[in-house]
Parts: C-alpha cells; structure tokens; sequence
C-alpha cells in the first residue's frame, strides 16, 4: 500500500509514516455499521512479518476501560526497577506515536520504529487498519530486542483487539464503564464479555472489575477455564492517606500485607498502583516482593496525561478523563488534592463518549472554561458542552482550537485559580504540546 497522507505524531514528512497514515485509522474516523472487526487480518499480517507475536517473551495484556495505560506503564517501571528487560506498547499517544512503543521505560526513535513501520506496510492489504499495522510494526520490532516481558495495552474492547494475537502468560481486566458503545455494546455486560475476551485456558486474569462486570467476568473465566483475581479478595487497599510526596498505602496482595509510599498525586492513582502490583506477583511469584523494599519515588513512572500536574501552586493539571465515571473521580480527586481550589477549564470531547453526568460534576470546581474541538477527531458538538456547563453557571467561551483554549486559560489566569484540561486524551496531547 502506497497512499500517502499527513503524518500521525511527527510534524515532518517521513515516508514511513505518511505510507501508515494511508491506513483505515478508526481512531480518528470511528468505523462504519458494515465494518467487521476480526483478528485474521491481524494474524495474517504476524504471519507476513515471521510471527513476531510469538518471540514476546512473557506475555502481560491489560484490557479495561480506564486505567489500563497506566496500570501498563506502572507494571513496566516495576519490571525495570527489577531489571527485567520489558517492552511495552501502550495507545493512544498524545503527541508522538512513539509513545505508544516503549523499550526499556523510553520511547524507541523515530528513526528505529520508521524501519518496521516500513517493513510492515510492505506485506500489509488494503483491509489492514492503522493499528494492525503499527502494532505489527511493534511486535516485530520488539521481537528483535528479545524482551524478557512485554507488556499490552489492549486499543479497543479486548475480544478482538490486535494485541490479543500474542499469546500471554497473565492478563488484566481494570474497570468497566459504558464507552465505544457503537462497537463494543451498549449495556455493561456487553462490554465486559467483550472485554473478557481476553481470559484463556490456565491463564490468570487480575480484574478491578465489579458488579454485573465483575459477574460477567466471572462467567467467562469459569467457561474457558481461567483463573480469576478479584478485588477485595485477592488484593485490595486497605488504606491511603494523603502525604507530602504522594500518599501512604497500606495493601493486600496475595494474602500478604504490604506498607509503601506512592508518590502519585490520585487516588485513582493508587488503585491502578495495587492493580499492577497484583499482575506483577503473578508474573514473577518469587521475585515481586522485591519491587515493595525499593524506594517508588525512585522508580515509579506516572503515564503523562493521567492526572499530570505541570504546576502545583496554583495548579495546572492534564487528565484524559472521557468517561462520566472518570471525569467524576477526576472531581473527587481535584477536591482531595486541592481542597477548596477553583479551576478554569480547558474542554474538548469525541463523539460518542457519554460525558454529562460527569463533567456536570466537574463544574462544580469551575468557574470558567474554554471549549474547543479536536484536531483531527470527531468531535462532540460544543453547543451541547457549553450548555451543560452553563446550565451549572460556569462562563463558557467557545474557540477555535484546545490550543487557543489553553493559551486563553493561561493568560487570563488570576486569583489563584487553576488550569484544568480534560476531555480526551487527544485534547490533553494537543495542550500538553504547547505546555511542555
């Protein structure tokens, strides 16, 4: 395939990457009724490539609706304190699609992913998407480096995801929450059976899941003949109390009692923190204590994008929030970390999310926002933004770019007031790349 089209993440012209562009991009462009999703287009192009899906080493996939990529980078920077040599690829990217293809804990070059990029769009189809292609890209070069562990961050759902054609030693199930509904189904359990899809024969499954999810999960687990780690009863918080650098967590995993500082500034935050280290015992049952004696502030990567704080006093926080459920623990956690802090609000929204409920709930933090649409994406109607947040008595401006929102919020900044951007994390990657 020789299309060409803008790059995706680079800014120059890389041919690379102008052949991947030519690619179905659904994350851009979500896919129509008639699209069939499926993983033989994705086998086949492993297959093309030498079956780099196969030379992963140990294999850890995460599926969920929020947290994975953080519970993916979290287990990742366990593994690296750990020196297990680790590969991992994560999705969506915010600025760079580098981010996505991780050795090590860095991003690998442009110059290095362009060469597998190439390779891959040699032996693609006109029926490979974007994201079979670029995956395939990672696989393969990952496959080259010989990881000890890779760890995958699942695009879409999980049953048929491209990630899940690698076969895996222990995978993870974070929350469930009503999202990619044109996809995936439109209740919770639609959802969860699709994102269950993951579990196999004699392969643990970790799950933060709960509820009719959590009941669906079980289901699964128990028709393929998977084992399943529930929270609550195989690992739990026990405690968390805010501190100066982060917070003091008491936990269970395992049966086994653990005291750690976390220094991550969400309460959210340190849920995924457990989550990652119960994927972890079951990946390294006789070394994951270790990561417990080691200092996390001297380790621990917190994903950009999720709950990232550029400023602390008075705040500027990024948080890809798109859920109601995740833009409500997103209020809850602001209110913990910055009690009685009023914000100024930088908001853009993809179709299709169901956002209300929850950025009704962050209104109550704001007084101002700027809402504008995403570069490059389906975007949900700012009219219906600006009502819902008007509707709250927040002074709403509506712009032309998360760009010019950001720029807004920044100049008129006063009071002590913080910066909040949120919506998706293609809005927090377009402020973050006039911020950083």
């Amino acid at each position: 395939m020789t299309t060409t089209g803008p790059t995706d993440g680079f800014g120059g012209a890389d041919a690379a990457f102008e052949r991947l562009a030519g690619f179905a991009n659904f994350e851009r462009q979500p896919p129509g009724a008639s699209h069939r999703f499926g993983l033989d287009s994705m086998f086949e192009l492993c297959e093309a490539l030498g079956r780099p899906h196969e030379r992963l080493g140990q294999v850890v996939q995460i599926a969920g609706s929020k947290g994975k990529g953080t519970a993916a980078v979290f287990l990742s920077s366990m593994l690296h304190a750990l020196s297990v040599s680790t590969a991992t690829y994560l999705s969506p990217h915010l600025v760079d699609v580098c981010e996505r293809v991780l050795w090590r804990g860095r991003m690998v070059t442009r110059h290095e992913l362009a060469r597998y990029v190439d390779r891959a769009c040699d032996v693609a189809g006109e029926h490979n998407t974007w994201f079979e292609v670029l995956s395939a890209a990672a696989f393969a070069l990952f496959a080259d480096k010989q990881p000890e562990v890779t760890v995958l961050e699942v695009g879409l759902g999980g049953r048929l995801d491209s990630t899940t054609v690698a076969p895996k030693r222990v995978c993870g199930i974070t929350t469930i929450e009503l999202e990619h509904t044109e996809v995936l189904g439109d209740t919770i359990e639609q959802i969860a059976r699709e994102k269950a899809g993951i579990l196999r024969p004699e392969v643990v499954c970790v799950t933060m899941a709960h509820g009719a999810a959590l009941d669906v999960i079980r289901a699964v687990a128990d028709e393929t003949g998977a084992t399943l780690l529930e929270p609550g009863r195989d690992h739990r918080v026990l405690s968390a109390s805010r501190i100066a650098t982060g917070f003091d967590v008491v936990a269970c995993v395992g049966g086994r009692e653990l005291h750690v500082e976390v220094p991550v500034a969400s309460g959210v935050q340190v849920q995924g923190f457990v989550f990652a280290l119960a994927l972890l015992a079951q990946l390294l049952p006789d070394r994951w204590i270790e990561i417990t004696r080691l200092p996390a502030r001297e380790w621990l990567s917190v994903p950009a994008g999720r709950f990232e704080l550029l400023e602390r006093d008075p705040p500027l926080v990024l948080d890809g929030a798109h859920t109601n459920a995740s833009m409500a623990a997103l209020a809850d956690d602001l209110d913990a970390a910055f009690p009685g802090q009023r914000f100024d609000l930088v908001v853009g929204i993809a179709s299709g999310k169901r956002w209300r409920v929850g950025l009704g709930r962050l209104a109550s933090l704001v007084d101002r926002a700027w809402v504008a649409p995403l570069r490059d994406r389906q975007t949900e109607d700012a009219a219906k933004i600006v009502g819902c947040l008007a509707e709250r008595g927040v002074v709403c401006t509506e712009v032309g770019s998360i760009r010019e929102a950001t720029e807004c919020a920044l100049e008129s900044r006063r009071d002590g007031r913080g910066v909040l951007v949120t919506g998706s994390f293609y809005a927090v990657g377009e402020a973050r790349s006039t911020l950083v």
